[in-house]
């Protein structure tokens, strides 16, 4: 995240924008991303973590969500969705 005070390098917003997708679509918490991330091999590839790397943890994943809806961000997504079910073609769904 840009702007952070202290750690590491900051992360790539579009691998922790993947991360809040994945935990939208399976209705998972910060506390369980983090869980996943670090032990599940197939996702630490998928989000280009190697094994050894630092991988993104709860509080990382929730700034970031933060930092979406404080901006707006993900209320524009909302709407966006809206409007996409209305004129017929597939919203995003969260928990399926």
């Amino acid at each position: 995240m840009q702007g952070a005070k202290g750690g590491g390098p900051p992360y790539d917003a579009a691998t922790v924008f993947i991360v809040l997708i994945f935990a939208a679509q399976i209705n998972a918490g910060d506390e369980r991303m983090e869980f996943l991330i670090r032990c599940r091999p197939s996702w630490l590839r998928f989000l280009v973590f190697g094994l050894s790397d630092r991988t993104l943890g709860e509080n990382t994943i929730r700034l970031f969500r933060e930092r979406l809806t404080r901006s707006g961000t993900i209320e524009r997504a909302r709407k966006r969705d809206a409007r996409r079910a209305r004129s017929g073609r597939t919203p995003m769904r969260a928990g399926r």
